[in-house]
Order: C-alpha cells, then sequence, then structure tokens
C-alpha cells in the first residue's frame, strides 16, 4: 500500500498487551528525509498517557515511544541518521517491549539497533492502532511511502524470531507467537485494510494507492519445466524444498488447480510452484 500525507487507516480499539512486537515492511522516499514520519501509533492526533507510536524521527533516527503524558514521553532511540542507508529500498522494522522488565528494543533488517534497557514499565491504554500516523497536529507525522506486512503480536519475540521476520520478506508468514494482528495489506481495492488476524483498519484521507508490494527476497522467476507445448506439467510439492518436501506426499495438481494457480503466480509475477509454496505456509502450516 502507498499512502501520503493526511491519509491513515484506523481500527476499533485494541487491549494493549504488556509484552508487544510491533513488525512491518516500508520503503520510505529520500525526499522524507529530515522529516517526521509516523508509522505506526495509538496516539492519533493528539497523545495521553500509556500509548505508544513509532516514527522515523526528523533526524533519521528510528524511534518508539510511550507517553507519560500529553506532551511527555519516554523513548527509545536508534543512532542518528540510521535510516538514510534506507531510503528507497524495502526494509523491515521491527520493535519489542516488555513492560515487566521495562526494556525496549528496535531492530532494523532484522538486526539490533537500539536495546534500550532502562525505557521504563508502562501499562499501554487500550486504543485504537493508527497505521501511518503518529500525533500529528498541523498535518504533519503521516506516513508517505509504502508499507506491508504488518504484525503485532502479544509477545516480546526474540532475536532469532525477528531474524526469521526478515528473512520471509514483504509476503513471509507470521511466525509461532501469540499473534494480535496482521495486515498482510497484499490487496488490490478497497477502503479499508483487509486483517488476516484482528480487527479491520478503516482508511480515513484518500491520497493513498493498492500497489502491492514486491516479493522481497526476489522470488523465482523460472518457467516450470514444460513435458509439452500445449499440455501443463505436474507440479508435485516435492519440486517445491527438497530439503522438507521430499518428505511429504506427492500432491497431483489436477488441470482446473494448475491453471487457477497459473492465474495467481502469473498475477503476483511469481513462479507456480511459489505461489503453491506460499497457500501452504499460509494456510497449512508448511514450510
Amino acid at each position: 500500500m502507498w499512502q501520503r500525507t493526511a491519509t491513515y487507516a484506523t481500527t476499533p480499539t485494541i487491549a494493549w498487551p504488556g509484552n508487544i512486537t510491533i513488525h512491518l515492511w516500508v520503503n520510505i522516499p529520500s525526499n522524507m528525509t529530515g522529516k517526521l514520519v509516523g508509522i505506526a501509533s495509538t496516539t492519533g492526533a493528539t497523545a495521553s498517557a500509556n500509548k505508544w507510536s513509532l516514527v522515523k524521527a526528523i533526524n533519521d533516527v528510528i524511534a518508539f515511544r510511550v507517553y507519560t503524558s500529553a506532551s511527555t514521553y519516554a523513548e527509545c532511540l536508534t543512532t542518528s541518521g540510521i535510516f538514510s542507508g534506507y531510503f528507497g529500498k524495502w526494509v523491515p522494522i521491527t520493535v519489542t517491549y516488555n513492560n515487566f522488565t521495562g526494556v525496549a528494543r528496535i531492530y532494523l533488517d532484522g538486526t539490533l539497533a537500539a536495546a534500550c534497557n532502562t525505557f521504563g514499565k508502562y501499562k499501554l491504554s487500550p486504543a485504537p492502532l493508527y497505521i501511518g500516523l503518529a500525533v500529528a497536529p498541523a498535518g504533519t507525522g503521516y506516513f508517505t511511502g509504502y508499507i506491508a506486512n504488518l504484525q503485532i503480536y502479544s509477545a516480546e519475540l526474540t532475536p532469532a524470531q525477528v531474524a526469521a521476520l526478515a528473512t520471509a520478506g514483504t509476503h513471509g508468514p507470521a511466525i509461532s507467537a501469540p499473534l494480535l494482528a496482521w495486515y498482510p495489506m497484499d490487496q488490490t481495492t478497497g477502503v479499508t485494510i483487509y486483517a488476516k488476524t484482528g480487527p479491520t483498519a478503516t482508511i480515513t484521507g484518500t491520497s493513498y494507492l493498492w500497489t502491492p508490494p514486491p516479493f522481497y527476497p526476489p522470488q523465482d522467476t523460472q518457467e516450470p519445466p514444460s513435458t509439452s507445448s500445449t499440455t501443463p506439467p505436474r507440479l508435485y510439492t516435492n519440486e517445491i524444498n527438497p530439503t522438507f518436501f521430499l518428505t511429504m506426499p506427492c500432491i497431483d495438481i489436477e488441470d482446473k488447480l494448475w491453471e487457477a494457480l497459473q492465474r495467481e503466480a502469473k498475477r503476483r509475477g511469481e513462479d507456480p510452484r511459489q505461489t503453491l509454496k506460499r497457500i501452504l505456509e499460509l494456510y497449512f502450516g508448511y514450510g
């Protein structure tokens, strides 16, 4: 999804847990350097105590904040200018917070970028989730760029789990952890953001486009081998991942299913094997 100034999405009120992980992919254009970019928050246009926000701040750092009043907040920051190398690129941002230990961590591209061991112990207040907005009086703080695959967990993910999410890519599945909300953002139309888990988010504003994110890491686009010029080859699940699927029974894809799989793969610009692999991972837990 692409969006810019004065456009954001809102969910109904969510009861935020004590342990939380916010993970998503962003692609922010270089003309946003030196500007506040709201990524996600529970603050909306105004802030109050025990609400959180995730932003790219004006000095091109990634900042996670929990407000202690309408104008003060605890803050976990990466080093100054750390985002300067990521403008115009897809990159995952992950924040973990544990209000029992009071520790907040920020990961950029799957790697720890900030560990704030004295962040503080705050009980997050129930509030809506705002996607693409973080305290925006006078029209500032809206998101500009692309967002994909927002996942929020009611758990403090480990560094290994964060790295796995980064490796999985823009269309990667959720990991095995308590999932509070999941917005793939790979739809092609609509005035709401579909939730695979959690409440639907309603879009406010008109400055947005449904531009499905590219597959990152890039998918193999090599055509499957053909047995003839007119008959499509049979596709078996054990052709997809030799290290895993060879242990599974072969699934013979019938003609109509194969045709549907080809259409979906063409729409997404990927190899049918990758499409089948993604379906098995997302809906059946294989992979």
